[in-house]
């Protein structure tokens, strides 16, 4: 998804430099169980994926919630090969 965004930003002149995602695990509001159909006593995944372009500035902020008990985040994480 990342990268669609990426390139949609581009189009309008935006290079991206950084995305930062936050979660956090907290109790849901009446809205969100009601919405999510969640049972009492579930969290929820709070996800804020903030987007920075090159010259430091915040372009974009998403703020989105999963119901804790069906979720699941995966942040792979390629690393540059170690040359001594």
């Amino acid at each position: 998804m990342a990268g669609r965004d990426t390139a949609q930003l581009f189009t309008l002149g935006v290079e991206l430099a950084r995305i930062v995602d936050e979660v956090r695990a907290r109790p849901p509001s009446p809205d969100e169980a009601e919405l999510l159909d969640i049972e009492p006593g579930v969290s929820v995944l709070a996800l804020r994926k903030t987007s920075i372009d090159i010259t430091d500035r915040i372009v974009e902020v998403a703020d989105v919630v999963f119901p804790g008990d069906r979720t699941e985040l995966v942040y792979p994480a390629e690393l540059k090969r170690w040359k001594p």
